[in-house]
């Protein structure tokens, strides 16, 4: 009975990490960032911005994103969690086996 308690702990404590971390992932998108310096036209730059050079300024990419790429992201934002998850529960058990098998070897 305390082993099927400890697992349904353990479940809670997972899918409530996962829905966190998927929360996070499809949340809004982030507000695009103010450019570091003002457009070339204010700087003195207006032969760049006239043979169309580069033009600096916020892009506005980020607030277009579809929500079939955000589902996505969120799919395997819950795949990457899980494998870690599972290399995470791995190591720490082959690691209790060893100190166990060692401490039996050091008391006989």
């Amino acid at each position: 009975m305390p082993r099927l308690f400890t697992f349904a702990i353990s479940l809670v404590v997972v899918g409530a990490a996962l829905f966190f971390a998927t929360r996070i992932a499809i949340g809004a998108a982030p507000k695009p960032d103010k450019p570091a310096t003002p457009a070339p036209g204010n700087v003195g730059g207006r032969h760049l911005a006239s043979e169309g050079g580069p033009t600096w300024g916020p892009r506005r990419e980020v607030e277009h994103v579809r929500a079939a790429r955000r589902v996505r992201s969120g799919a395997l934002l819950i795949v990457l969690l899980t494998v870690l998850g599972a290399i995470a529960a791995l190591v720490i058990v082959i690691c209790g086996a060893l100190l166990l098998s060692t401490l039996r070897s050091a008391v006989q």
